[in-house]
C-alpha cells in the first residue's frame, strides 16, 4: 500500500524543505518529493517523521 502525506515544511536529515512530500510504500518512506504544481492540500503545517538509520542498508524508515 502507498500513501502520500504533505507539508508545508518537512524536516530532513539535511533540513527543512518547503512544500515537500513523502511517498510511503508498506510503512517505508520511498521518496522525498516536491508537492507537485497545482496541488494545494497538506496534510500538515510541518512533518517531522521519526527517522531511522539501518546501520547496514541506509535506508530512512518512519517509526509507525
Amino acid at each position: 500500500m502507498t500513501h502520500v502525506l504533505r507539508a508545508r515544511r518537512l524536516l530532513t536529515e539535511e533540513g527543512w524543505l518547503d512544500d515537500h512530500q513523502l511517498r510511503i510504500a508498506d510503512g517505508v518512506i520511498a521518496a522525498i518529493e516536491p508537492i507537485p504544481a497545482g496541488v494545494t492540500e497538506r496534510d500538515a503545517e510541518l512533518l517531522c517523521p521519526a527517522l531511522h538509520r539501518h546501520p547496514c542498508t541506509r535506508w530512512l524508515r518512519a517509526l509507525m
